[in-house]
């Protein structure tokens, strides 16, 4: 059995789905041949941010042979504002499929991530902060001080507030942050998300 977080679904035809999954060993794209049908068992391991354990069938065109659902994060989907925060992790991890991150790293940082998440009573901002930070350190591009002050102007607020992350402190500013992390992926990255834009309307 394999691992696997699902990406996102597509639909197939009347009554199959397109299954983007992130597994220790790397992204997978599956059919999930007839899981629209009356009664399929197989609709629960369909959907986004859930974590499955499944087996597939081999060669070019890889399908969804059998499955169970390990965590379906369901704490993350009955939260509007936490459901938001893991779509922004979500869309991360599957823009950066090309972005040469180790795979089983890349996992476990979702996966964790996910997991803290589904706690009741987190400050998911906080966790996708400190997601958010950890990211652009695995793909190269971490927030150094002297350039943050060279090229952004970054207050000694901002500098400190980007401290406090990985120290799980909640005395930061929070405002700053999400303008900081938006722009920087989009300015050293070149990474836009549709999703950050709607967290960021959504809490503003």
């Amino acid at each position: 059995m394999i691992n696997g977080i699902v990406l996102r679904k597509i639909d197939y035809k009347e009554t199959s789905y397109i299954l983007n999954i992130l597994t220790e060993d790397g992204y997978e794209t599956l059919f999930n041949n007839g899981v629209k049908k009356k009664n399929s068992n197989k609709l629960a391991i369909s959907e986004p941010i859930t974590l499955i354990s499944y087996i597939r069938s081999e060669g070019r065109y890889k399908t969804l042979k059998e499955g169970t659902v390990i965590n379906e994060f369901k704490n993350i989907k009955e939260n509007i504002e936490i459901l938001s925060i893991a779509s922004v992790m979500t869309e991360y991890v599957i823009l950066l499929e090309d972005a040469n991150i180790g795979d089983k790293k890349l996992y476990n940082l979702f996966k964790n991530s996910l997991e803290e998440l589904n706690q009741k009573e987190i400050d998911g901002e906080l966790t996708l902060f400190r997601f958010e930070l950890i990211l652009l350190n695995y793909i190269g591009i971490s927030p150094r001080k002297e350039h943050l002050i060279e090229t952004y102007n970054a207050s000694e607020e901002l500098i400190n507030s980007l401290t406090s992350i990985m120290n799980n402190e909640s005395s930061i500013n929070r405002s700053l942050l999400r303008e900081f992390f938006k722009n920087y992926y989009e300015r050293e990255g070149g990474i836009v998300l549709k999703s950050k834009k709607l967290y960021l309307d959504l809490v503003r």
